[in-house]
């Protein structure tokens, strides 16, 4: 949610019901910050509805997955579903040199799952409660400050009424 989520970008995505127009990294970003808003309108739920739980929201890091590939534009082989040699090597040279100028910076996969494992056990030891940090945004296995178009009830709870609609299923507590 940290490289281009706007209020007003979710603001369309949901006078859109979720079907804004695409781009990788705009569409990225938005399905980030959705994280991060859904995770906070479910935790305002919990405490209202007096339930002991937490939900939490959490930024893994740039992880050496096979994401990359679709985020980058202009590779047909990724697009049909090559692997991330075949798509890598299908990248002009501007691409290639980007993507490895970044590997410096980016977490392998133990790495990047370990903000999920830290929360994930942190509930299980406090029977699905953790307390305090429950609304919270996590980066590195600590409490951070997510994208600022995050911090909007209003959008919390209209992407909430959104999901419920384009689901079919309304979460009653």
């Amino acid at each position: 949610a940290q490289f281009g989520a706007t209020a007003g970008g979710l603001r369309d995505a949901l006078d859109r019901d979720l079907e804004p127009a695409y781009s990788q990294w705009g569409n990225y970003c938005l399905s980030k910050a959705a994280n991060v808003l859904f995770a906070d309108e479910l935790q305002r739920r919990f405490d209202a509805a007096g339930v002991r739980a937490s939900a939490v929201s959490l930024h893994p890091g740039a992880v050496a997955t096979d994401l990359a590939r679709y985020l980058v534009s202009g590779t047909e082989a990724a697009e049909a579903g090559a692997s991330s040699a075949e798509a890598f090597a299908a990248f002009n040279p501007l691409q290639r040199g980007a993507l490895q100028a970044v590997r410096a910076f980016v977490l392998d996969v133990p790495e990047g799952a370990s903000t999920q494992v830290y929360l994930a056990a942190g509930a299980d030891t406090a029977d699905g409660d953790l307390g305090a940090h429950g609304g919270l945004y996590y980066d590195r296995q600590r409490p951070a400050t997510p994208n600022p178009a995050t911090n909007d009830r209003e959008l919390a709870r209209r992407l909430w009424e959104v999901s419920e609609k384009l689901t079919g299923a309304k979460i009653v507590m």
